[in-house]
């Protein structure tokens, strides 16, 4: 038979308060929101700024990327290759964008009263 040891709760408890580390922003955030509701409603609006925190900041890092990408000259014959290669960046963006205006309104309706 399992249970829950004081060092699984600590170490649970140390993962979702941390930095949201690795490169797969998503499953990272989806993870802990998931989970969300184990700890301590004083607890959860600083895990969801910390999402938040990390989305704006990958959201920048993408954004620059993209002004960078409008100073280039594409060579004619990789034009096609950097189209899509664009709208990869472009999805990206819109992705990242759409992630935090969803956390930005969970974290309004979360510290609402009544929500």
């Amino acid at each position: 038979m399992y249970r829950l040891t004081d060092a699984g709760r600590q170490e649970f408890r140390a993962w979702m308060t941390g930095d949201l580390g690795g490169a797969d922003l998503e499953t990272a955030a989806l993870s802990r929101l998931y989970f969300l509701g184990l700890l301590e409603p004083v607890e959860r609006v600083p895990v969801l700024r910390r999402i938040t925190a990390r989305i704006e900041a990958d959201l920048a890092a993408l954004s620059a990327l993209d002004k960078h990408l409008d100073t280039l000259d594409i060579p004619e014959e990789h034009r096609d290759l950097a189209t899509h290669q664009r709208a990869t960046l472009d999805y990206g963006i819109a992705s990242h964008r759409f992630a935090l205006d969803w956390f930005r309104d969970h974290i309004d309706r979360h510290e609402t009263p009544n929500h």
